[in-house]
């Protein structure tokens, strides 16, 4: 099945980017028949550098598109990535670092919905704004092109056609709809939206549960009447899983801990469908229920080995709680106490904050 959906992302790719190449070919027809001479020759060392920054700054203010349209929806910001950095937000304070995830580097950017009207509506604007803004990026270097050519320098000449291009090129690849191991496209997700099938529906559960997060309610308070749909569905995207999530959460919030438990092990035995990126983060969460709430060595031991070391960066959040974890575990209760303590002094409002604050408490401080 890998292979099918890796192939058939391929030839997306591959129409995507001979689309792209037809679309500047054609552009490239309608300025042959203006003087495009270049004003001065544009130097190599230029050209060269031109292609790696047009390129990062087109994905900088495509994922900008997507933040700025989630922001005008009243949803919370996140993070943004892209190529070499990463912008967060954590205890209401931007923080910026290092995107050290290589196959992240292509650009992501989140920001979750607080609120569950009107959802399609709001995140149509939230989707819809990363090409927007591609086609916006685009419009504006044909219109440089169109008023501006003969005053830009040689150098600068070549960087306005390279990025025209390369916006583009990210428009169109990002507007056609593909699923890859549940990775969708921005044209694929504005398909979900429209559509009335189980796919469009299980879509607008997940965001209906995560604008519950965002609201600050208990996980209890999670509706069966979603949860329930798919207890015992096959997992076939990482939207499937998170489901098993969601309802994890919400047992252990009714100190259902066997019921956890077997929700917990689907997730774990299943982390693989979501992007090896986000791995560390799926399996701190099984990693902290068998350290703490149910312990077992063992399965520490196998956990361990699947995380390999790295350390979860979705969120500070997870972050803190392996770290604090980790540490316990290597008895070193001091570091421990202390990656806790971040944990529950957070000032942050979510339902899986404040749930994992009770946790921490209720079974990690005794034992730190």
């Amino acid at each position: 099945m890998a292979s099918k959906n890796t192939g058939s992302f391929v030839i997306k790719i591959a129409l995507g980017l001979a689309v792209g190449a037809a679309v500047g070919y054609g552009i490239g027809h309608y300025m042959a028949g203006s003087p495009i001479d270049f004003k001065d020759k544009p130097s190599l060392w230029a050209v060269l550098l031109s292609i790696p920054i047009a390129f990062y700054l087109c994905i900088i203010i495509h994922e900008l598109g997507h933040i700025i349209g989630g922001l005008i929806m009243g949803n919370e910001f996140i993070f943004v990535m892209a190529g070499p950095l990463k912008v967060s937000k954590e205890e209401g304070k931007l923080k910026f670092e290092l995107n050290k995830h290589i196959n992240l580097s292509g650009g992501l950017a989140m920001t979750l919905p607080k609120k569950v009207e009107g959802f399609r509506l709001r995140r149509f604007i939230v989707i819809f704004g990363g090409p927007f803004f591609s086609l916006l990026s685009a419009i504006g270097c044909f219109l440089l092109y169109s008023f501006m050519w003969p005053s830009l320098s040689g150098n600068g000449q070549v960087f306005v056609l390279l990025f025209g291009l390369l916006s583009v090129l990210i428009f169109i690849i990002t507007i056609i709809p593909q699923n890859v191991n549940g990775m969708m496209t921005d044209g694929y997700q504005l398909l979900l939206l429209f559509k009335n099938d189980k796919k469009a529906e299980k879509y607008a559960d997940m965001l209906h549960l995560t604008a519950l997060n965002q609201q600050g309610k208990s996980p209890s308070e999670y509706p069966l009447s979603i949860l329930d749909k798919y207890q015992d569905k096959k997992i076939d995207s990482p939207m499937d899983l998170a489901m098993h999530q969601f309802r994890y959460y919400k047992e252990l919030a009714n100190e259902n801990t066997d019921q956890a438990q077997y929700h917990i092990d689907i997730v774990e035995s299943n982390a693989s469908i979501y992007p090896k990126a986000f791995y560390p983060d799926v399996i701190a969460e099984p990693y902290f229920f068998y350290s703490f709430i149910k312990p077992d060595k063992e399965k520490i031991q196998s956990l361990e080995i699947l995380m390999d070391n790295k350390i979860p960066r979705a969120s500070a959040l997870t972050a803190n709680i392996f770290k604090g974890t980790k540490a316990h575990n290597d008895n070193d209760h001091k570091k421990a106490a202390e990656y806790f303590k971040k944990v529950v002094d957070s000032k942050k409002d979510d339902g899986f904050t404040i749930l994992f604050k009770q946790l921490i408490q209720k079974y990690a401080s005794t034992n730190t």
